[in-house]
This record gives structure tokens, C-alpha cells and sequence, in this order.
């Protein structure tokens, strides 16, 4: 994760990490203040992959 974040990659910025356990950045649901997860790619998939960003 610390990789992909470093290359520039789009991903929730590692803080920290114990073993199996990583401890990331919250990322809220479009920008909503209070708590609400942002939902899975699997949930909620873009209508056009290719053109996704």
C-alpha cells in the first residue's frame, strides 16, 4: 500500500502497519462529514471501467 501510495497510485494513505494489520486513512462517502464510509468498489462498480478515474 505505502508503494502504491508513493507512486501516486489513488489509495487510502497507509499510517501505519503491525503483521496482517494496516491501519489506513478514513475515506468518506463523497465527501460527507460525520463517519460515512465511502462504499466498496465491489458495491458500487463505475458504470464505464475504462473511463473511470
Amino acid at each position: 500500500m505505502s508503494d502504491a501510495y508513493n507512486a501516486g497510485v489513488r489509495v487510502p494513505k497507509p499510517i501505519t502497519f503491525n503483521r496482517n494489520i494496516l491501519v489506513m486513512e478514513f475515506i468518506s462517502y463523497k465527501g460527507v462529514n460525520g463517519g460515512v464510509p465511502a462504499p466498496l468498489i465491489k458495491d458500487a462498480p463505475p458504470e464505464d471501467p475504462e473511463t473511470a478515474t
